[in-house]
């Protein structure tokens, strides 16, 4: 059985109000298409790549990310590596991480070793998006 190797290139979910989401691979005809939004959502977030990421090796990890300016411009998921390469996009992606990280630590305040170490991040998430 011949497997297709290519990467997933590009994968628009237009947002809010997606109805369907087409996945093409290369420019090729659609490889799937995905009715309502939070059913093409979850299958792109189960798509997973492995980064060699420097001093600590290679990690599994999403293989796209919709960042606030992609849904706010109507786009949808971009990969990673193409994220991980402009650092005007790590930032963008590192600020909406700081955001998630304050909404637990607010969630988890009242356990002082849980608030901590989510402070210990936030902290180090703002030295990369400063």
């Amino acid at each position: 059985m011949k497997t297709n190797t290519e990467k997933i290139t590009r994968v628009n979910v237009p947002a809010p109000a997606m109805r369907s989401a087409i996945v093409r691979i290369g420019g090729t005809a659609p490889l799937v298409m995905l009715r309502f939004g939070s059913e093409a959502r979850q299958v792109i977030r189960a798509v997973v790549t492995v980064l060699n990421v420097p001093d600590v090796g290679p990690m599994t990890v999403r293989a796209y990310h919709s960042l606030p300016s992609d849904r706010v411009n109507g786009l949808g998921y971009r990969p990673i590596e193409e994220i991980s390469q402009a650092p005007t996009m790590v930032q963008e992606l590192a600020q909406s991480l700081k955001r998630e990280l304050a909404r637990l630590s607010e969630k988890y305040r009242h356990v002082d070793s849980l608030a901590h170490a989510i402070r210990d991040a936030i902290a180090q998430v703002e030295e990369v998006a400063a």
